[in-house]
């Protein structure tokens, strides 16, 4: 690019809304679409307001959600009557802008039809390239013009950026667009300072961490290491050593084994670091650094060292009078004085930190990386109150207080939240789990359990939860500032031909002709999990049209109508911008009502009732589940309303006397028909292996490949099939026993045997003093086929007390 080029470009940005203008103006009264493109958020702020001065109609902004769906119902919730022409922005904060492109390229008849005003799509040159991949007919409707930046105004935006940055100032909305304008000025940079480059390599470093890219991240660090180098600035470039090693940390974050690559890493440039801050002899950069080196210097089981650094920041705040920061270093106290078994100073250190921040009111709060957030609802008790509370626990267990040990604990874990802080929500719990046991509250301990598994399960920390439910995997985004979340499908669903089923029924979801599905298949074949870990996500992220889908799940019934209010009330408040807040009330005209006022809102709501089966044992009498099928066949006749039942295929009869209803003309009177019912089967050994390879190869579990071929070929029946409840309960138990290889499982057990330490483990959790009973209750589970039929508590109590009564009988003989 030549000098007299760059001179011209403000020029060129300045003809170029004139020439938009002119074509607004022109355009008043018809649809037109033109797409603008400009890759820096503050220039397109700029010249919005330039356009806005030199053309004389009225124009509107629309700021998309980041939660949008489909586009022509943004617009046409947003539109003001007397806007003469519509600008768009915000795409790059779109969730999921391929769903909202393919939506409105399928109804871009609606856009000619509905809107009589031109429209102006604010977007990057990279999303200008999605658009022309996935709306390429919508594309094509419109003109296109470019608005450049200036390279020293390129030049000047990467500068306070990166000053920001170093100054520990840096607060921005979204990183993800701003990921999008440094990497749009890495390619745009035509200037060869090296401390620009430098700076460049730093902030996108920092940006691509803060939006969990650990790897990418490491890239652009190691790059503006060696720049800094170059330029001989001591300081900044051990910012960078810094960051690179809590980069490296949060790679080995998973993984508990300290030998591990990436905790190996750490240390070494944890070291480097503390040589730094040695070197340095500031206790000001010390104190600076505590927050994200104590939980690094934690994890590595450095504690003279956490000790040293902590006594450091102590100082400076005290003398500063920085309370939050001070109770952090009184946490970081006592942990060490919780791991140096010195638990009455570890319970003072603790209880000091929690003095302090209980007068601490309405202060912002600065999470575990030292970063302030004003983004992210501040939670009731914040992440440092949780750990506190766990110190102070761990500390009064170890002086004989388990009681009030179990009481903070308990405060801990309300406190604390996997996405917070994935590693401290589970050492609470296991923590807690192994306290209700010590104390005999056995149930309280297996649920405690159960939830320790299925949050592993979720965060990719497990590769096989044994019977629990699966859920949603979920990525907690622990680097820096962002706390949202993403949830996805599950594993063990994208990686099998249950993908395949989601997408069939999702096909069935968005047609006419079927109102109503009825999943069926045997007992553990994966009914619940396709629906909690595969369908109910995949809906959360798809529309059809100009609608989007409101999955509303349920799957208990003692009072369906109050547990579906409350289900429906959830799923809307979940949705951002949900329609009506205020409480349903618990009656089945107010579901009604609600039901057709998410139509009216473009909301196609899909009502879930899993493991159906259920309600026939809750509701015995046809009279009673007179009203629950009147209220489907109502759910039928709203054009909008789709309905799923999931139940287990040998109570499909029950179904029948839903026939005889009027409601249900609308499927037949046949809610057996081909139509209606949806088959799930077992699994083949093909899509077993590909489960078992796609779990493990995100967790530290990893199997040989010997070993996975002699496990799917245990686990096939004579048909060929593998039963996904028994692919889940014997990954779990090798998972338990630490089996990675073929010899392993070999010496330590087959297929039956960790069965029977899976299940020997269950009754274990019952507690020694029921062992007996929990193992006549297995008992009673199957029957002489070895299957598992449903019983009610009713069935199970008369079944005890008839084999109470035998006992009894043979011991008087």
């Amino acid at each position: 690019m030549d000098t007299q080029r760059l001179s011209d470009e403000p020029i060129d940005n300045e003809r170029s809304l004139q020439q938009l203008a002119w074509t607004l103006q022109a355009s008043v009264g018809k649809f037109k679409l033109i797409w603008a493109r400009c890759n820096y958020s503050d220039l397109r702020t700029r010249l919005i307001e330039r356009l806005s001065e030199i053309c004389k109609i009225k124009i509107q902004v629309l700021q998309l959600k980041e939660s949008e769906r489909t586009l022509f119902t943004a617009i046409r919730e947003e539109l003001q009557p007397d806007t003469q022409a519509l600008m768009i922005v915000g795409w790059e904060s779109v969730q999921d802008l391929p769903q909202m492109l393919t939506s409105a390229n399928q109804v871009r008849e609606e856009f000619r039809k509905n809107l009589s005003i031109p429209v102006v799509v604010w977007i990057s040159e990279e999303i200008h390239h999605t658009i022309m991949e996935i709306a390429p007919d919508l594309e094509s409707w419109g003109t296109s013009r470019s608005f450049a930046i200036v390279q020293p105004d390129l030049s000047e935006f990467i500068q306070q950026l990166a000053d920001e940055y170093f100054d520990g100032l840096l607060s921005i909305n979204d990183y993800s667009i701003l990921e999008l304008e440094l990497e749009a000025a890495q390619k745009e940079l035509r200037c060869n300072d090296q401390e620009t480059k430098a700076n460049l390599a730093s902030v996108l470093g920092f940006v691509k961490q803060v939006n969990n890219k650990i790897a990418n991240a490491l890239e652009y660090y190691q790059k503006a290491r060696v720049l800094w180098q170059k330029l001989n600035n001591v300081e900044r470039q051990g910012k960078i050593l810094g960051e690179i090693a809590y980069c490296y940390y949060l790679k080995a974050f998973k993984t508990k084994d300290t030998t591990h690559p990436d905790w190996q890493a750490t240390r070494q440039y944890t070291q480097e670091y503390i040589t730094f801050l040695n070197e340095a002899n500031s206790q000001e950069l010390a104190a600076s650094s505590i927050a994200k080196f104590g939980n690094i210097l934690r994890g590595l089981k450095e504690w003279e060292q956490l000790k040293y650094l902590a006594q450091q920041a102590l100082e400076v705040h005290q003398a500063n009078n920085q309370p939050i920061e001070l109770a952090k270093d009184y946490g970081f106290l006592a942990q060490v004085a919780l791991a140096q078994s010195r638990w009455s100073e570890a319970k003072q250190l603790a209880q000091k930190a929690l003095n302090i921040l209980s007068v601490i009111s309405g202060a912002e709060i600065t999470e575990s990386s030292g970063v302030v957030s004003g983004r992210a609802e501040k939670p009731t008790i914040p992440y440092d109150l949780s750990l506190y509370y766990f110190i102070l626990a761990q500390a009064e267990y170890e002086l004989g207080e388990p009681q009030q040990a179990i009481v903070n604990l308990e405060v801990a874990r309300d406190g604390s939240s996997p996405i917070k802080n994935l590693q401290l929500h589970l050492d609470i719990l296991s923590y807690l789990q192994r306290l209700y046991f010590e104390k005999k509250e056995y149930l309280k301990a297996y649920n405690t359990k159960q939830q320790q598994r299925s949050i592993e399960q979720q965060f990719g920390l497990r590769a096989f939860i044994g019977a629990g439910r699966l859920q949603s995997t979920k990525l907690a985004l622990v680097a820096t500032i962002k706390t949202e979340v993403q949830e996805s499908i599950a594993p063990e669903i994208a990686a099998s031909g249950r993908l395949l089923d989601i997408e069939r029924l999702i096909e069935r979801l968005g047609r006419h002709d079927h109102k109503l599905i009825v999943i069926h298949g045997q007992s553990g074949v994966g009914k619940s999990s396709l629906v909690n870990a595969g369908l109910v996500p995949a809906l959360k992220n798809k529309s059809v049209g100009i609608q989007d889908y409101l999955p509303v799940a349920m799957r208990v019934y003692t009072n369906w109508v109050e547990e579906l209010g409350r289900s429906l009330q959830l799923a809307l408040h979940e949705r951002r911008g949900a329609i009506n807040e205020q409480a349903l009330g618990f009656k089945v005209s107010a579901l009604i009502a609600q039901l057709r006022e998410n139509e009216q809102h473009n909301l196609r709501t899909v009502l879930i009732f899993d493991q159906f089966e259920e309600f026939f044992f809750v509701y015995t009498k046809p009279k009673q589940r007179q009203q629950f099928f009147e209220f489907l066949g109502e759910c039928l006749n709203i054009l909008s309303v789709k309905v799923i039942l999931s139940l287990r295929v040998d109570y499909l009869h029950y179904l029948l006397e839903c026939n005889r209803l009027s409601s249900m003309k609308i499927i037949g009177n046949d809610l057996l028909s081909n139509n209606v019912l949806y088959e799930l089967g077992n699994f083949s050994p093909d899509d077993t292996k590909s489960i078992i390879q796609r779990l493990t190869e995100t967790t530290s579990f990893q199997l040989e490949q010997a070993l996975i071929e002699q496990l799917v070929n245990d686990l096939a029946n004579e048909l060929g099939e593998v039963l996904p409840i028994e692919l889940q309960i014997v990954g779990a138990q090798l998972q338990t026993d630490n089996i990675t290889t073929l010899r392993e499982s070999q010496q330590r057990g087959t297929r039956e045997e960790l069965v029977k330490r899976y299940l020997a483990e269950v009754v274990n959790d019952c507690g020694i003093e029921n062992q007996q009973i929990a193992e006549i209750l297995l008992y009673l589970l199957t029957d002489e086929k070895g299957t598992r039929p449903l019983k009610t508590r009713v069935e199970i109590e008369r079944d005890l007390q008839a084999l109470a009564a035998d006992a009894t009988t043979d011991s008087k003989r």
